[in-house]
């Protein structure tokens, strides 16, 4: 299912981390369970491969649900107001793990997605 939502700044945490998302506003339609999910992100005309984050983010004590993407090989220049976020596969559950594994899990998130979405 696709969603134009809008994209609104973040911590820049996933930057720091090597995996720099894009954030967006959770709208009251958006009715996924949290997860980790395989899919796409359309920024004007070009559609891009995604790792999507939707939940609390434990590892930085958040619990409120969070809605990131991390667009997977490309780094994304300009502004950006609004994208279309596509969801295609559940991945796994949120998990709290300490900080210095998040980029592990992460990584091994990002190569899985690859293999499902096939780029």
């Amino acid at each position: 299912m696709k969603h134009r939502l809008e994209i609104i700044s973040g911590e820049g945490r996933g930057k720091e981390l090597g995996f720099p998302t894009l954030n967006f506003k959770v709208t009251e339609d958006f009715s996924y369970q949290f997860g980790v999910y395989a899919g796409w992100v359309t920024l004007g005309d070009e559609r891009y491969p995604a790792a999507i984050h939707y939940g609390p983010i434990p590892v930085f004590g958040e619990y409120f649900p969070a809605l990131e993407a991390h667009v997977i090989d490309q780094v994304l220049t300009g502004e950006f107001k609004e994208a279309e976020l596509e969801i295609d596969e559940y991945i796994r559950d949120v998990k709290s793990v300490k900080a210095k594994e998040l980029i592990k899990q992460i990584t091994e998130d990002v190569k899985k997605i690859k293999k499902i979405l096939e780029v």
